[in-house]
């Protein structure tokens, strides 16, 4: 028995690196193309599908994901923690690095802890209930999902295409020089402290996070306390060695009383494979209610085992507080202000801004995939609740008239998956022209730029001075991708920059003859 759960563990940890992997370099990698393809990988993600469910959008495939999920937990326990979570994957790389080079005596030995009941499901509360009022804010900052993708954006890829970089400088033909435009320090130092402090927190407690401030966790504990076969102590062979204990990263063995928490249990088999006894493996765990004649003929009722019920009752009550979806209150308009912009330009297919704030987990994957780079993690631009997450910035690049490709791979419809031709005709923002910092204005000199890099001709040209034109421009059929913005050479205020739709419209079709399609050379001229 003991090398076939032996086994499970093995089969465990390459399930894990499996999924790990080609997760990573989802993130990481700027080649884009066929790696996009692994989209899907997002869509197991318990995060963005319970955001679409709370926010009365989810599809058939968010649906199926979540039930999946929750019946593998049902059935075995917390397997998702180990095998498909990537935090939890990353959790357990980072723990294998500290035990790297030491001696089998001198690494960290573990030992039960009580859980911190309280503060995992109080996390959990707070989470959905700021969800339910239209924020996806704190969701976004302890959603493991979103935190591994911030760690490989901001961390792992930079170190990703420096590398790269450096090789192509050294001749290789094969690669050739990436820049990296959508760096962002606030993101990059969130992303550090979270970073250090899962290892910290790794080392000295196991899976702390998961069991105490993890929401997606604490569901799933909700669920695995019911769970059909769960992992436990056999009394008759288990002599309280304290083997189990000790290698236990979830500190849920109490080996002195011989019990397991299963509810904090990740199912790593770390304890089966440890115990030389064949003291720890799965037991079947519902029982049915039996009745025993006592000697005195009375008949007395075995304690019975509602899991069924509770675990039913559980999971009415939760999708019940979900479907209490709060009313969202409107925010006003902000006053236009001639130099500033007044709203920020949210990505296409994000609808509105209020949309984009209540749905995304600022987990980076169309940052990372975005073909042009301009995508860049927000600091302040939709205040606080909006912190790291998407956000067009057109000073680095400008969007490309036909690319989908942030809307395709968004794994709960913050983005909504856009047609090229709904793209098209999706105004996130309006252009705005400024004719006292327009070179042909101050300096006298033809320019254009502008215009020939509208692919609508909502910005063209018009007779100005002899032989001169200047821009003007048709707000209409504007889309707001920012290439007039982009290649305007004024600097440090530019003549000509798009503001935002707080609330995406459709702009008019340009007349037959005027558009035209895209295409940016490095000058603009």
């Amino acid at each position: 028995m003991m090398y076939k759960y032996f086994s499970m563990r093995i089969i465990r940890i390459l399930l894990a690196i499996v999924i790990i992997l080609p997760f990573a370099f989802l993130f990481i990698d700027f080649g884009g193309g066929e790696l996009r393809r692994l989209w899907w990988l997002t869509k197991i993600q318990i995060t963005p599908n319970l955001i679409d469910i709370a926010r009365f959008t989810a599809g058939a495939s968010a649906a199926i994901a979540l039930i999946a999920v929750l019946a593998l937990t049902l059935l075995f326990g917390r397997i998702y923690c180990s095998v498909i979570c990537p935090f939890g994957i990353l959790q357990d790389v980072v723990n294998r690095i500290f035990n790297l080079g030491k001696k089998k005596r001198k690494r960290k030995k573990r030992k039960y802890h009580r859980p911190l009941n309280v503060l995992r499901y109080a996390v959990m509360a707070l989470a959905v209930i700021t969800v339910l009022l239209g924020s996806a804010a704190l969701f976004s900052w302890i959603d493991p999902y979103g935190n591994f993708g911030r760690i490989m954006k901001n961390i792992f890829a930079p170190i990703y295409v420096g590398l790269n970089n450096l090789l192509a400088a050294m001749g290789i033909n094969s690669l050739y020089h990436v820049s990296l435009k959508s760096f962002e320090l606030f993101s990059l130092g969130f992303s550090s402290v979270v970073l250090i402090a899962v290892g910290v927190t790794v080392f000295y407690r196991g899976r702390l996070f998961c069991n105490s401030i993890c929401p997606v966790g604490a569901l799933l504990s909700l669920v695995s306390k019911h769970a059909v076969f769960k992992l436990r102590l056999d009394d008759g062979k288990c002599n309280r060695c304290g083997l189990c204990a000790m290698k236990c990263k979830s500190e849920c063995i109490d080996t002195k009383n011989k019990t397991l928490d299963f509810s904090r249990c990740v199912t790593c088999y770390n304890c089966v494979d440890t115990c030389n006894k064949d003291a720890v493996g799965y037991r079947f765990s519902w029982k049915r209610t039996a009745t025993v004649k006592a000697d005195d003929g009375a008949v007395q009722r075995k304690s019975t085992d509602t899991n069924k019920r509770r675990f039913i009752g559980a999971v009415v009550a939760l999708f019940g507080a979900v479907a209490a979806n709060a009313g969202d209150e409107e925010k006003s308009a902000k006053e236009q202000k001639r130099y500033k912009k007044s709203s920020p330009v949210s990505p296409p297919g994000s609808q509105s801004i209020k949309h984009l704030l209540s749905k995304c987990t600022a987990c980076h994957l169309c940052i990372a995939q975005c073909p042009t780079q301009v995508l860049k993690p927000a600091f302040m631009e939709y205040g606080l609740a909006g912190m790291m997450m998407p956000v067009m910035n057109y000073v680095t690049d400008f969007c490309n008239f036909e690319c989908t490709v942030c809307s395709e791979i968004c794994p709960n419809d913050a983005l909504v998956n856009l047609t090229v031709e709904e793209k098209k005709r999706q105004q996130i923002g309006k252009v705005y022209f400024v004719k006292d910092l327009c070179v042909v204005y101050t300096d006298e000199t033809n320019c254009g730029a502008c215009s020939e890099h509208c692919p609508t001709k909502a910005v063209d040209m018009a007779p100005y001075k002899g032989s001169l034109t200047i821009p003007v421009i048709n707000r209409d059929i504007c889309i707001g991708c920012g290439g007039c913005e982009y290649i305007c050479p004024v600097r440090p205020l530019r003549a000509i920059y798009v503001d935002g739709n707080p609330e995406h419209l459709i702009a008019q079709k340009p007349e037959e003859g005027k558009k035209e399609e895209l295409e940016l050379d490095n000058f603009g001229f």
